[in-house]
């Protein structure tokens, strides 16, 4: 039976400069689709407001309600849920750690 996700809209705090020239934090949104053995992907698309993230999101579980599948070319695999199945038996915890790394180079954070 195929494995159907859960859908939803997470956000992420950003950092950009402000007017005055100092940093300024925003919140991003995006939606990720979790599945029960733990795996994670993330849509590519950002939204800057959250109602238009859970209408997004309503709109994929409906989708995939009714039997349609995820765009492989939207959605890319992200750090699996710490400590399920997925985590355990798809080396997880080096898959976090490159993550972070990523995320870190690309935000100097």
């Amino acid at each position: 039976m195929l494995e159907v996700p859960v859908v939803y809209c997470a956000d992420e705090a950003k950092e950009r400069q402000g007017s005055d020239g100092y940093p300024e934090g925003y919140l991003v949104y995006f939606l990720i689709a979790e599945f029960d053995s733990g795996k994670r992907l993330a849509h590519n698309h950002v939204f800057d407001d959250s109602k238009e993230g859970a209408e997004f999101a309503e709109k994929v579980t409906t989708s995939l309600a009714n039997g349609k599948l995820l765009d492989e070319e939207c959605w890319f695999e992200m750090p699996s849920r710490y400590g399920s199945d997925y985590y355990q038996n798809n080396g997880g915890e080096q898959d976090l750690m490159d993550f972070e790394a990523e995320k870190k180079f690309q935000t100097g954070h």
